[in-house]
């Protein structure tokens, strides 16, 4: 019997390595025969195997008596969802992001992503390091002349960048404004080199392009730049610590070596890796299945799965994603029938897609469940009034807040 896994991700976004990790790692489990789901992305890239969790899927997998195992970031530093077993997965060092140490219980499983994120930099560690880049855009162009320096920065203030110290033409390459990866690819490959005081996939992307890294040290963020296991990632030296013309040419004539190690590494993720990861979770959960226990009783789990997509889909409606919404809540009502909650926010996208009658009687629903909260009709009318129905918003703002009439 193979028990499932249930990775904790945020909505994918190809400008965060991290969260890419985690929805690949879905992905290759998918593909390598696991059964593998994606809980609390909003978003999801269509041509990767990672399934959204669903509470039916909770439910069954509960009854058919297989140990959920639980995938989470550092960023979580704890088994959220309360999963049989639970895999902290590192993709940073421990705190780097949050301030937080994990929260770790007995039995707990580690995995990192790279040496960089270890807690020491020798010693045994489980790795797990899925393939992240796209070997086919991210190449160099014969075509293209390297013009143009730019300057990489993600966690670190551009207030507190000194431009003094770097070349006049230099361009901004941040997170804060990300670009396409097919435009990146082109801007990567026409640049002269790419200065950063931030360890980051976005440096390995561009020696992929033919592009050097010039690599400085920021004296108020060096928690954020490079240590000696983030420079063994960066094979063949194909970056410098100097800005002379030489020494950056020298990291230019290394870069080629990176290909060539990327691609062991994708190679060795599947021939060792993955494999290791499976049957070291999944004897985690076969022992745990066996004996018959598990860390709640067995109603919590779902419970905590429950609130959670009920957050999912009140995010979502913040958001303006009205499909999005709809989908976590009707998920929820089933489940929590009696919530007022779940009711107004139905009714709520009722009304953006100018569904009336159905928003009328959802709010109707939603009073009768809980006729204390008088704010239910404040939200309903402002809806109303936000998306054009006056008359409407008139009816039930009259009782409770004239002043937006």
């Amino acid at each position: 019997m193979n028990h499932p896994y249930y990775i904790f991700a945020p909505g994918y976004t190809s400008s965060s390595e991290g969260k890419v990790a985690l929805h690949h790692l879905c992905h290759a489990l998918n593909t390598a025969g696991q059964e593998a789901w994606i809980f609390f992305a909003d978003k999801v890239d269509p041509k990767l195997a990672t399934p959204k969790l669903t509470l039916d899927l909770c439910r069954q997998h509960e009854t058919d008596g297989r140990a959920a195992i639980g995938v989470y970031p550092e960023t979580i530093g704890e088994n959220l969802l309360r999963t049989p077993v639970c895999v902290h997965y590192l993709l940073n060092k421990e705190g780097l992001i949050t301030g937080s140490k994990v929260n770790a219980e007995d039995g707990d499983l580690f995995f990192y992503y790279s040496r960089a994120c270890t807690p020491e930099p020798q010693g045994e560690f489980d790795f797990l390091s899925p393939p992240l880049y796209d070997l086919d855009l991210f190449k160099p162009d014969p075509r293209r002349t390297h013009l143009k320096p730019f300057l990489y920065i993600n966690r670190i203030p551009e207030a507190a960048i000194d431009f003094s110290a770097l070349p006049l033409d230099i361009e901004i390459l941040s997170n804060q404004r990300p670009v396409p990866l097919p435009k990146l690819a082109e801007i990567l490959q026409g640049a002269s080199v790419l200065y950063t005081y931030e360890f980051s996939g976005t440096n390995v992307l561009a020696m992929l392009c033919g592009c050097p890294v010039l690599i400085l040290e920021h004296p108020q963020y060096r928690q954020l730049g490079h240590t000696a296991a983030h420079l063994a990632v960066y094979p063949g030296k194909g970056y410098t610590f100097s800005d002379t013309p030489e020494e950056i040419e020298q990291a230019r004539l290394h870069l080629p070596k990176i290909l060539d190690t990327i691609r062991a590494g994708n190679h060795h993720f599947f021939q060792s890796q993955l494999p290791h990861f499976i049957r070291k979770t999944q004897t985690a959960a076969q022992e745990i299945a066996l004996a018959g226990s598990a860390p709640l009783p067995s109603h919590e789990f779902p419970r905590l799965v429950i609130r959670m997509t009920l957050l999912l889909a009140i995010q979502a409606f913040n958001r303006g994603e009205n499909e999005t919404a709809i989908y976590y809540l009707n998920q929820v009502v089933r489940f929590e029938p009696d919530n007022p909650i779940i009711y107004v926010h139905m009714a709520l996208v009722c009304v953006r897609i100018s569904q009336i009658e159905q928003a009328e009687a959802l709010i109707a629903h939603a009073l009768a469940l809980a006729p204390e909260r008088r704010d239910f009709l404040t939200m309903i009318g402002k809806e109303f009034l936000k998306n054009g129905h006056s008359a409407a918003a008139a009816r039930y703002l009259e009782k409770t807040s004239p002043e937006f009439l």
